[in-house]
């Protein structure tokens, strides 16, 4: 049986597509017309994070400010998020696979049963491990074929 709640690659992307999503979400929320004002008062700054701000840029002062809690508790969210995402993709991709038609399931077979032969396995082992599985004896003597 498959786990699905082991992590697979796909976290990775998953987890670099949602701090894109943020970016461009702060991107969205940049008060240009702030920026390109004359006035001395003005204040660019750039806020991103998401839902909350971690990270500040004012751009007229050329100060950066970091704050951790909100980057760590934003980050471990992210994370979740991502490995939920990777669980519901895993869980609708198996779902999707089509069940192996006879001749797969023959053809798979045959090749265990010969490679399990040239291993040096009696015969009567052979049949043992494929009657665990289910097989019957006239299935089995299909395989030889």
């Amino acid at each position: 049986m498959k786990s699905y709640f082991i992590p697979t690659i796909r976290i990775w992307y998953t987890l670099g597509g949602i701090l894109l999503f943020v970016l461009a979400m702060s991107l969205l929320n940049f008060p240009i017309s702030s920026f390109m004002s004359i006035s001395p008062d003005a204040s660019a700054k750039f806020e991103i994070g998401w839902p909350a701000t971690f990270l500040t840029i004012d751009l007229m002062n050329t100060n950066i400010s970091i704050a951790w809690l909100s980057l760590i508790l934003s980050i471990i969210g992210y994370c979740i998020f991502a490995y939920l995402i990777d669980i519901t993709i895993s869980i609708i991709m198996d779902g999707l696979k089509k069940p192996m038609t006879t001749d797969e399931i023959l053809t798979q077979a045959r090749k265990a049963y010969y490679y399990q032969k040239s291993q040096g396995i009696e015969e009567s082992k052979i049949k043992d491990m494929f009657k665990q599985k289910g097989w019957k004896d006239e299935d089995i003597e299909k395989l030889k074929e």
